[in-house]
C-alpha cells in the first residue's frame, strides 16, 4: 500500500509542477502578446501622426498655392467693370481659401466640417449627393 501511497504522490507532485509549468508558460506568452501588441499599437500610432504631418504639409503647401493663384488672378486680369468686379471676387475667395488652408490643420477642419454639417444638414446631405455622382460618373464602369 505504501509503495501505491508513494507513486499517487508522486503523481500529484509531477502534476502540480506540469501544471504550474503550464501556468508560467502561459503567463510568459500573454506578457509577450501583450508587449507585442503594445510596440505595434506604438509604431501605428507613430505611422498616423507621420500621416497626419505629411497631410498638414500638404495641406497647408497647397493653401499657399491658392493664395499665389490669387495674386495671379489680381495681377492678370482686368481690375475694371464686370470682368474687374467679378475678378476681383474670384481673388478675393481664392486668398480667403488658401489663407484658410495654410492656418488650419487637418483636425481642426475635421471639426469645422462637423460644425457645418451640423448646422446645415440639409445642405451637406445635398453636398454629399452631389459629390458621390460626380466622383460615380468619373469612375469606369464595369
Amino acid at each position: 500500500m505504501e509503495n501505491k501511497e508513494r507513486i499517487r504522490e508522486g503523481a500529484k507532485n509531477g502534476i502540480s509542477l506540469a501544471a504550474n509549468q503550464m501556468d508560467e508558460s502561459v503567463d510568459a506568452t500573454i506578457d509577450e502578446a501583450r508587449a507585442l501588441s503594445s510596440r505595434v499599437a506604438d509604431k501605428a500610432r507613430k505611422f498616423g501622426n507621420e500621416v497626419a504631418n505629411k497631410a498638414d504639409e500638404t495641406i497647408s503647401s497647397a493653401g499657399h498655392k491658392i493664395n499665389d493663384l490669387a495674386g495671379t488672378v489680381r495681377r492678370n486680369l482686368p481690375t475694371d467693370g464686370v470682368v474687374g468686379s467679378a475678378a476681383g471676387a474670384v481673388a478675393d475667395s481664392l486668398e480667403s481659401g488658401g489663407k484658410y488652408l495654410e492656418s488650419h490643420d487637418l483636425e481642426s477642419m475635421g471639426k469645422d466640417t462637423a460644425a457645418l454639417v451640423r448646422k446645415y444638414p440639409l445642405y451637406s446631405l445635398g453636398v454629399g449627393l452631389l459629390v458621390g455622382a460626380l466622383v460615380g460618373k468619373m469612375l469606369p464602369r464595369r
